[in-house]
């Protein structure tokens, strides 16, 4: 063979490891994650294969007669919010330190743990999921009902929607 015809393969045979090497390099990489253990409460179904669905039973916290008695914290909590409001309430807001009063702590903490509550039972029991949305949706109005820095008009208006959403949950919730 002669020189030159070697150097035309040894010039291809480079050419072709720095494309190979190009492609390897410049290829996205697969993330791979760790398998996940599978609950031992869990019923196990391939992604493939079609089986029968599996229906839980919802959480014993979150049943009819514990979403009854959650919106009737949250009417009660709304009452003393409205008064709240009413009373000390200021037309343009109050500054951010009116949120250190006693008054005002108690409240956040109620629509704290109103919030607590419901978030914990949301997606949870599917004959019940629209209402527990509704309640928990409830419960982001009590919030901005109860924050003493926003203008009075605003917080009557999440006030009055809270217990709006309160009354749609209590009238689509089956007696327990």
């Amino acid at each position: 063979m002669s020189p030159n015809k070697r150097r035309a393969v040894g010039v291809v045979m480079l050419a072709l490891g720095a494309l190979a090497l190009a492609v390897r390099l410049t290829r996205p990489r697969r993330a791979t994650l760790p398998p996940r253990p599978l609950r031992s409460d869990a019923a196990y179904v391939h992604p493939i294969v079609p089986s029968t669905p599996v229906v839980n039973p919802p959480p014993p916290t979150c049943r009819a007669r514990d979403l009854l008695d959650v919106t009737r914290v949250a009417r009660q909590t709304e009452r003393k919010i409205a008064k709240a409001a009413a009373e000390r309430g200021e037309t343009k807001g109050a500054p951010a330190s009116c949120r250190m009063t006693a008054d005002s702590r108690e409240l956040t903490a109620a629509v704290d743990l109103l919030a607590r509550v419901t978030s914990g039972c949301v997606a949870r029991d599917s004959t019940l999921d629209s209402q527990w949305n509704l309640v928990q949706s409830a419960a982001v109005a009590l919030d901005a009902c109860a924050d003493c820095t926003r203008p009075r008009a605003d917080r009557t208006v999440s006030c009055a929607r809270a217990i709006e959403l309160v009354d749609a949950a209590d009238k689509a919730t089956p007696p327990p």
